[in-house]
């Protein structure tokens, strides 16, 4: 009988919490994207359920045809995985739907002519093992975590001009466009959508419903109507500025346009004139009137004349009609099939900006645009700062499941297109749903990611050391991400925020330092994607075991001790 061994603690520091299993970054990351054990209706909208949702209905492009889903089945693996490696082959599960196909005798009424329901192949997905790792084509791979800048809003230093310092604010979406606002060195603030020629803010304002002069001065500025019959009320609105048109009483003339200022000859026409009451701008500093500045100098005065300028910008060359522009305009910034924020995109736009809208709501809002203007001016003024491009907390983690999510998304618009193809050609009569949905896309554009992606490799079998680090590296490489050549010492460079998360040491040499890095042992990626580690709570003065985990933004509003600090016998810091 083996003697029981001996084992020795040299550790200073007292363990409050168990190590935690050092794949399931990866693991659960796949796992959530299947949902393969959760009944379809009781499915969270991650993974492959939200791409699925975002693609179907698929509707003919005559509208008399519909695909509709009604769920999804993951199916068991029909090989092992000794089987694979012996013969080559990848270790998979296929994914079935159940469809309904719908067919109308008219478009308009949708008066139901046939259903038709089938069962049918979507496709190929390679399956993770238990170890955290692929087999493709016979070979273990490991997919490796991106870190890469995270969707939603980021305001930035553009250095100092003329001796003025100016500044820009992006907000980038998941999916879609970008919209970039920035300051010049004449207290304007212009506007860049998809990083295309910028234009006037104010000119952008008014193409997406800001008609008039006053609804964008209302929208920034606080307006006050003043009585100018009273005693000393004209010396009160003298040099102001106005928030509307004054009219005359008795024409309906416009005296004197908004965001002119008053002059005694203004005051003097409208006393002749009878006019009473003029509504004004408050008192403000010089950098709040940035936007008032940039609507005496924009050239385009009605909704129209901006429209045609911005389509203009968007799409040179194509002519212009109204109602086209303003579809595609909507469709660009504000459909949420083109422009998604994401959940982390939302949850960064509400924490940066103040807000409070709920994470399920990933599209953008007109709100979040004047929110994000007048924290550009805030900033402008001194009143805010500007962010750390290189904070954690505006860097997010891309797990397997998540650019699995992007694949399968790629794939299937590429289904979606072709099936509404067939829809046109095929015969009406004989349509089933397997003639629309093609596995070969699926199966060719999942098999192309494994093989070519720079964030599939192979697996480091030196040791079991070298293998369990390989599945928790973090890649700042890849799509969306850095390359060798153009990333900067600062994105290298250990940052205070890698605390307890990124370990600050293991990094290759060479061109890809600072690039590659590995998930410190107890970090772990929340739902959002954001790197979240964990502390022990300070309760009146005492450290307690009680364990939070925070993430990078959220350590920000509090004050954190190194884990060394001393401590008394009650838990109390012995140097407070």
């Amino acid at each position: 009988m083996p003697r029981p061994v001996e084992v020795r603690d040299f550790t200073k520091i007292p363990s409050v919490m168990e190590l935690p299993p050092l794949i399931d970054v990866p693991r659960e990351s796949y796992e959530r994207f299947f949902q393969k054990d959760v009944p379809h209706e009781k499915r969270a909208p991650v993974g492959l359920k939200k791409v699925l949702d975002e693609i179907f209905p698929i509707e003919g492009k005559n509208g008399k045809i519909e695909l509709h889903l009604l769920s999804y089945e993951v199916e068991d693996p029909q090989t092992t995985e000794e089987e694979c490696v012996r013969k080559g082959i990848t270790y998979a599960v296929k994914v079935a739907l159940n469809t309904r196909l719908y067919i109308y005798k008219t478009t308009k009424k949708k008066e139901i002519s046939s259903i038709r329901e089938e069962r049918v192949y979507l496709g190929e997905f390679p399956l993770m093992t238990e170890r955290g790792t692929f087999i493709i084509n016979g070979v273990e791979r490991v997919v490796v975590s991106q870190l890469h800048r995270s969707p939603g809003i980021i305001f930035e230093s553009l250095g100092t001009v003329r001796g003025k310092e100016l500044f820009s604010a992006r907000i980038i979406p998941d999916r879609g466009i970008w919209l970039e606002f920035t300051t010049d060195t004449s207290d304007l603030i212009y506007v860049s959508i998809g990083r295309r020629r910028k234009m006037l803010v104010t000119t952008f304002l008014r193409a997406i419903g800001f008609t008039r002069d006053s609804d964008i001065i209302r929208a920034f500025y606080s307006v006050e109507n003043v009585d100018i019959t009273k005693k000393g009320a004209p010396q009160k609105v003298l040099g102001k500025r106005l928030a509307e048109d004054v009219l005359d009483p008795d024409s309906g003339e416009v005296l004197l346009e908004s965001k002119n200022e008053i002059t005694l000859e203004h005051l003097k026409i409208f006393s002749i004139k009878g006019v009473k009451k003029v509504k004004i701008i408050k008192e403000t500093a010089p950098e709040d009137l940035m936007v008032l500045n940039t609507l005496i100098k924009d050239e385009h005065k009605t909704e129209e004349g901006a429209l045609s300028f911005v389509y203009s910008r968007l799409r040179p060359g194509n002519p212009f009609e109204p109602e086209t522009a303003r579809a595609y305009l909507y469709n660009s910034l504000f459909d949420k099939d083109r422009f998604d924020l994401s959940r982390i995109g939302r949850y960064r736009l509400n924490r940066r900006l103040g807000l409070n809208v709920p994470l399920e709501e990933t599209s953008l809002r007109i709100q979040d645009i004047l929110v994000t203007i007048k924290e550009l001016i805030r900033i402008a003024k001194g009143e805010s700062e500007v962010d750390d491009v290189d904070h954690l907390g505006n860097r997010r983690v891309r797990r397997v499941g998540d650019l699995m999510e992007n694949q399968t998304r790629v794939a299937l618009l590429r289904m979606a297109r072709m099936a509404q193809e067939r829809m046109l050609l095929e015969d009406e009569d004989e349509l089933m749903p397997h003639d629309l949905v093609n596995p070969r896309i699926i199966n060719t554009t999942l098999h192309e990611f494994f093989a070519r992606s720079q964030l599939s490799q192979f697996l480091d079998q030196t040791n079991p050391l070298s293998e369990l680090t390989h599945k928790r590296r973090l890649s700042c490489l890849g799509p969306e991400g850095l390359s060798r050549e153009r990333a900067g010492i600062e994105v290298r460079d250990v940052h205070p925020t890698h605390y307890g998360r990124i370990c600050p040491i293991e990094t290759p040499e060479g061109q890809n330092i600072g690039l590659i890095t590995s998930l410190a042992t107890y970090a772990r990626v929340n739902e959002l994607g954001l790197l979240v580690t964990p502390y022990r709570k300070v309760e009146n003065g005492r450290v307690t075991n009680k364990i939070e985990w925070l993430a990078a933004d959220e350590e920000d509003n509090f004050v954190i001790a190194q884990a060394n600090a001393p401590v008394d016998e009650e838990g109390r810091f012995i140097n407070p």
